[in-house]
């Protein structure tokens, strides 16, 4: 048996200004391809299936297309809720949707569900722990002590109440959770969120053949038992180039093997720096590269060129952000021309562009962005 893990689909989501409904309907038809070239017997969706609690209108029907299309094929799902879901939106039809074989979990209601599977003849068990907060797990946790413990251990005074049955097969489970450990390795989009996340150790599953985890966007494994899919898109700067995939687990005679598939997006992600005439020139080079790609320009120019964001839009028309910063050598993926190292100037009229961008949802105007352009560079020269 084949069951294929993936999280963190985000559906809805944007970059800057960007939709990204259409990479995301991309990679969704590839995951069914995927999933039916590889004999895939069902899918594990480690939540965060929306990128909000209130998805827009777009986002809803793309993930009604995908589990329409997962129907088609004969192909089971067992999904999540993540943090960034509503427990109660994500539930709608989820008792009709068990009809066929689609199983969805997302709100908790004091036990941790579990399904073997296939129904006939099964190769494992499979739980489903949708994402909690502590206050949420508190209020079935009937022990005296339970209004001071922290998300650790109420978690593991649950998985021990609620051990796996031994009865010979492959146990799984599929939790959202941030899984402590010193070598998990972050993106922007974890960075702002986990101090609103509790992280629990990855002892706690030692009962559990596989733990598919959803909430880090970087696939990567806690250990040899515990794995985070990844998010199948980069949704942030700091992923830049970094290889997305699908986990795909096999199950034979009660042993698990895992295996990566890797995603092809539709427009990858790019982050550049350099100074502006010479990211313009290395774009000329190669049109259709600068066309396709989302991309974060980081220019490295002192003092700012004028109106660097206007010709940046001309070559890079999916450009999502662009900001100054001193140059401290090759950082990552970041492409930095040798001929700017010696700048260390930060621009801050760069700082205040992105800062409006922030709040106010748009871009500065033409005349807003050449009076600040004055200001600044005027400050620029009574500085010298």
């Amino acid at each position: 048996m084949r069951l294929l893990h993936l999280a963190d689909l985000h559906l809805g989501k944007s970059l800057g200004q960007f939709s990204l409904i259409e990479d995301q309907a991309y990679m969704l038809q590839q995951i069914c391809t995927i999933a039916r070239r590889e004999h895939v017997s069902a899918l594990l969706v480690a939540g965060d299936i929306f990128d909000r609690s209130q998805p827009p209108l777009e986002a809803v029907q793309l993930l009604d297309r995908f589990l329409t299309e997962l129907v088609r094929q004969h192909m089971a799902l067992f999904m999540i809720s993540g943090n960034h879901d509503s427990g109660v939106r994500l539930a709608f039809g989820s008792e009709i949707f068990q009809d066929s074989d689609l199983s969805i979990v997302s709100r908790f209601e004091g036990q941790i569900p579990s399904l073997l599977w296939p129904r006939k003849n099964p190769a494992a068990r499979i739980h489903l722990l949708p994402f909690l907060r502590r206050d949420e797990l508190r209020r079935f946790c009937t022990d005296e002590d339970a209004a001071q413990l922290d998300m650790a251990e109420l978690l593991r005074r649950l998985l021990e109440r609620q051990k796996p049955p031994q009865e010979g097969l492959p146990q799984i489970l599929l939790a959202h959770l941030w899984v402590a450990s010193s070598s998990l390795l972050l993106s922007d989009s974890e960075n702002t969120l986990l101090g609103s996340v509790e992280s629990v150790p990855k002892n706690l599953f030692q009962a559990y053949d596989y733990v598919a985890l959803g909430h880090l966007h970087r696939p990567q494994n806690v250990d040899e038992k515990l794995r985070y899919a990844g998010s199948p898109l980069a949704y942030s700067a700091s992923e830049a180039g970094q290889p997305k995939s699908l986990t795909l687990l096999e199950i034979q005679d009660g042993r698990l093997e895992q295996k990566k598939i890797e995603l092809k997006p539709l427009h990858p992600v790019l982050r550049l720096r350099g100074p502006l005439d010479e990211l313009i020139a290395r774009s000329k080079q190669d049109p259709a590269w600068a066309g396709e790609a989302y991309v974060y320009v980081e220019l490295t120019d002192f003092p700012p060129p004028h109106h660097a964001l206007q010709r940046l839009e001309a070559v890079f028309p999916r450009l999502v952000q662009l900001s100054f910063v001193p140059l401290k050598g090759e950082v990552g993926n970041v492409v930095e021309p040798d001929s700017v190292r010696s700048h260390r100037r930060q621009d801050p009229e760069a700082l205040f562009a992105a800062f409006y961008r922030e709040e106010q949802g748009r871009e500065l105007s033409a005349w807003q962005k050449e009076k600040l352009h004055e200001v600044f560079v005027e400050a620029a020269g009574e500085e010298r």
